[in-house]
């Protein structure tokens, strides 16, 4: 896994956004996180790859707005153009078919009041899946959740296990 400061290379258009709002507890925190997570593994020999990123913006309320921007369909022919900080190129977007996974993952990890956007991502079109797209937003909920966030991730890490 590599935690990465500012990402514009995987930035891209949006073609759909999927909002949610659930109850959450007000944060101490104000202001804005920024942080992008590229993850791999391998399960059974099969690698599983995804690159997430976004933001995370507090307030004292009681909901979170969870915003997941994708990019339409998995391109099978598309060239990948992001070099990858893990050694990978990948094509940078959202595929719809994981921003469900992506949603769910975000809902489930994060606890605090805010708006938290998704617009960072990026894929291999056989090596990413469902999977890896979920575990990559369970790890940036916890990059993004702002406080100790390094305890965080390595005890997420350690439940991929």
């Amino acid at each position: 896994m590599a935690v990465l400061a500012e990402d514009e290379v995987t930035a891209f258009a949006g073609r759909d956004v999927t909002v949610a709002h659930v109850p959450a507890k007000p944060s101490p925190l104000r202001g804005v996180k920024r942080a992008s997570i590229e993850f791999h593994r391998r399960v059974g020999g099969l690698p599983q790859r995804a690159m997430l990123g976004g933001t995370m913006t507090w307030s004292g309320g009681d909901e979170l707005r969870v915003e997941v921007r994708t990019s339409g369909r998995i391109d099978l022919d598309a060239a990948p153009s992001y070099e990858g900080a893990l050694g990978h190129p990948l094509v940078p977007g959202l595929p719809g078919e994981f921003g469900a996974a992506v949603m769910a993952a975000l809902l489930a990890e994060a606890d605090q009041a805010g708006t938290m956007v998704v617009d960072r991502a990026a894929y291999d079109p056989v090596e990413s899946s469902i999977v890896a797209f979920g575990a990559a937003a369970v790890l940036l909920a916890a990059v993004l959740r702002g406080t100790d966030s390094g305890t965080a991730v390595r005890a997420k890490l350690e439940e991929f296990r």
